[in-house]
């Protein structure tokens, strides 16, 4: 593994263990789409970490799922494991 992806990896980390700590830290603040974000970065990160793709792909694949979840589409986890799968199966 390169300085890279593990710059990549703790960038992730960061984000999807501190979004998780202040939605649980400020109940006030677990909206919908703060939860579907949520749940699209540990689906992305577990992704990651089982190979389906590459690391570098959380870089656009974290983000895609802020707009989304703020777009209010419940799906995203969903659309992203679609997604790894097309990913893992025609690259």
């Amino acid at each position: 593994m390169t300085y890279l992806q593990y710059a990549v990896w703790a960038i992730a980390a960061f984000f999807i263990l501190s979004w998780t700590f202040a939605l649980f830290a400020t109940p006030g603040r677990m909206s919908a789409p703060n939860r579907c974000t949520l749940i699209s970065w540990w689906a992305c990160g577990i992704c990651a970490a089982l190979g389906f793709y590459s690391v570098y792909h959380l870089l656009w694949l974290m983000p895609l799922a802020v707009i989304l979840g703020s777009l209010g589409i419940g799906v995203v986890g969903a659309a992203i494991a679609v997604l790894a799968f097309f990913i893992h199966h025609f690259r």
